[in-house]
């Protein structure tokens, strides 16, 4: 493995770590305050950072020049999460926000770098 690819994988753990708080907090405290289809809607918005962070994974360990497509749908779910994790409440809503806006810098970061 590269030391570029290594060190954008570093990058990742982050927001895997405030993804994994904000789902521990959403079981323990925020799920008995929000009913209805903001349930839904922060779940979805949590499983959407959660995938293009595995996208991210995914993309940086075995792509060896960047593809626009896959940036772009990585990017995309990173802002689906962020939009979604927004309808949650309480102190998850924050770890995801945050685990989300993270994932997009990351994200960023990875398609500015040179291939």
């Amino acid at each position: 493995m590269q030391l570029k690819n290594a060190l954008l994988l570093v990058l990742v753990l982050v927001p895997f770590l405030l993804l994994l708080f904000s789902w521990l907090t959403w079981t323990r405290h925020d799920k008995q305050i929000v009913t209805g289809h903001r349930t839904v809607l922060f779940i979805v918005g949590a499983a959407a950072t959660a995938l293009s962070l595995l996208f991210y994974v995914g993309f940086a360990l075995t792509s060896s020049a960047h593809t626009l497509a896959w940036l772009r749908l990585g990017f995309w779910t990173g802002v689906a999460g962020l939009v979604l994790c927004s309808f949650g409440k309480g102190r998850s809503r924050g770890l995801g926000l945050t685990s989300a806006g993270v994932v997009l810098v990351v994200w960023s970061l990875f398609a500015w770098t040179p291939a």
